[in-house]
């Protein structure tokens, strides 16, 4: 792929994997490996600042269960190994008495079936994910908060940097403001999409049609007051208290169904770059959670080039049907996505996964932005080539300087104060769309 949009070699490898058994012993014994060997270097070059960063790590990422935070954080010479004992233990659970499984659980978070196979991808994806965050981000406290708790990137955060960026959103129809709905729009025009302002995973997510869950603004005013949604420990909570977006519900082309675009984006020496773009397909339900393949995107020719079975073993099996499929504007998309990337005021923020989907009209509409902590890791530890790619570019002695970007510098206060605006009134007008976009609901 051709330098000026990709990362090179890993996005190669990305975009055409190799062929070989997915999440096999073999599979998983590399993608435990690679992480292992990492951890050890961080540790023997970065006494200092790598334990400090273990500690704060731990703390952030067990937050729910601090005493396995601390015991990690103790075991630090061997916390590689005690994190296998701990999957050993959560394999003997799942065999004695299997989990229900949510749908981010099942499609995003799957185990191998064997049972050795599974305790090597998972303890190495939980040492993957703390060791590719040290290597891209650094020990940066706020970047440690922003793998759980990303409260400065809130859905306007991430509309404001996409709308400087190029990229078409979703309209704002209006707001729920904790206890009340406040609207710009006649919603008895729209189904509409609930979004909670600092979620992520679909959590909070809610698709409502008209006519069915709701006819106009007062009844949507008491399905807000009245619904529930399961929160990140899996517990029904109230809307009530909570900040969200009401947007419009886009809808794609009747040709590509459900789907979903996955683009991720990081700094390179060379400036910010797209790691690799993937397409959710085959979903069965009404969001690219429900994806039932993946398949991986050559930008430069905009089209499927290969099934995503690396991403995770829900899919080392899955459909390879699409594979020749065009899909022209992935290109275009992708250089929104990294203009929108080059917009964030955070240095810390070298990796973004970015999503969204075609429209009718054939344009991507962009939902959001992720801080990309969780998905740059299998990528990194997909292949040695990839690992030292990524590796000898970030961190030291291979690299005396971690790859950053020119984040955005406002030139005036009313810039600055954009953050934090609503983008109610850069939301393009309804004569300015298409019919087919303007009717998505």
């Amino acid at each position: 792929m051709p330098t000026e949009l990709g990362t090179g070699q890993a996005t190669a490898t990305c975009t055409n994997p190799p062929q070989r058994l997915w999440f096999g012993l073999q599979d998983c014994l590399i993608r435990w490996a690679l992480p292992f060997v990492t951890y050890y270097f961080f540790v023997l070059t970065h006494p200092i600042s790598f334990p400090k960063y273990a500690l704060a790590y731990n703390k952030v990422w067990y937050n729910t269960h601090p005493v396995l935070g601390w015991a990690l954080t103790l075991s630090y010479p061997v916390m590689p190994l005690v994190l296998m004992l701990v999957e050993v233990f959560n394999a003997v659970k799942r065999a004695l008495s299997p989990p229900p499984q949510d749908l981010a659980a099942k499609v995003w978070f799957s185990v191998p079936t064997n049972p050795i196979a599974a305790v090597l991808w998972q303890s190495g994806l939980n040492i993957a994910r703390m060791v590719a965050l040290f290597m891209v981000s650094g020990p940066d406290q706020v970047a440690i908060d922003h793998v759980i708790d990303e409260h400065l990137t809130t859905k306007d955060f991430w509309r404001t940097i996409m709308s400087r960026g190029g990229c078409r959103t979703a309209r704002e129809l209006g707001r729920w403001e904790g206890d009340r709905l406040i609207l710009d729009h006649d919603v008895r025009k729209y189904d509409v999409v609930v979004k909670l302002q600092d979620a992520f995973f679909s959590i909070g997510d809610q698709f409502l049609t008209n006519g069915k869950e709701f006819t106009d603004a007062e009844s949507l005013q008491r399905f807000m007051e009245e619904a529930t949604y399961l929160d990140y420990q899996k517990q029904p909570t109230s809307y009530k208290g909570k900040k969200a977006l009401i947007l419009e519900f886009c809808r794609p082309p009747a040709r590509l169904g459900v789907h979903g675009l996955d683009i991720l984006t990081v700094a390179t020496h060379d400036g910010v770059k797209v790691v690799n773009c993937l397409y959710w397909a085959e979903c069965t339900g009404s969001s690219s959670h429900s994806t039932t393949a993946g398949y991986c995107v050559d930008i430069e020719k905009e089209e499927v080039v290969a099934p995503c079975r690396w991403y995770s073993p829900y899919f080392a099996t899955a459909s390879d049907k699409l594979v020749g499929l065009k899909l022209p504007g992935v290109k275009k998309a992708c250089e929104q996505a990294l203009a929108a990337h080059s917009q964030t005021p955070f240095p810390w923020m070298t990796t973004v996964g970015w999503d969204g989907m075609f429209l009718r009209s054939g344009e991507v509409v962009f939902f959001e932005g992720n801080f990309g902590s969780i998905r740059i890791p299998r990528r990194i530890f997909l292949t040695v080539s990839n690992w030292w790619q990524f590796f000898s570019m970030y961190s030291w002695p291979f690299s005396l300087r971690r790859p950053t970007f020119e984040p955005f510098v406002a030139s005036d206060q009313k810039q600055v104060s954009e953050h934090s605006t609503s983008l109610r009134q850069r939301t393009v007008s309804s004569s300015e769309d298409s019919e087919e976009d303007r009717l998505a609901g």
